[in-house]
């Protein structure tokens, strides 16, 4: 996409100290960082989606859940976790939570319809 050529990103990645690389369009071969994540992810999906009993149509979730997972796991490649490199301070981990926990939802008293 051109929005990743644009002067505005390319201040964006220079300000964050970040290198830019370009591949050929079709060409995943080019581009194995990229590509050897998207495939760590789709495989964190299909697993989470498997293990929590539910269908692709919260693959979006998943992926969300996955990603945001991922960047707060030390890498030994960059000797530290990806947020680490971003926020330059370490990620809070107490937050993190199972995949689709149930959980009851609270309805105020005076939003209560009949049924609730």
């Amino acid at each position: 996409g051109s929005e990743f050529l644009s002067k505005k990103f390319s201040d964006w990645i220079n300000k964050h100290g970040l290198i830019h690389f370009t591949t050929s369009a079709f060409s995943a071969f080019q581009n194995g960082v990229a590509e050897r994540r998207n495939g760590v992810l789709q495989t964190m999906v299909r697993c989470i989606l498997e293990d929590a009993g539910l269908n692709f149509s919260y693959w979006g979730e998943a992926v969300l859940y996955s990603n945001y997972t991922l960047n707060r796991i030390w890498s030994s490649v960059i000797q530290k976790t990806p947020y680490e490199i971003m926020y330059n301070q370490k990620p809070t981990l107490a937050h993190l939570h199972v995949f689709e926990v149930t959980a009851d939802v609270h309805i105020p008293k005076q939003l209560r319809r009949k049924g609730d």
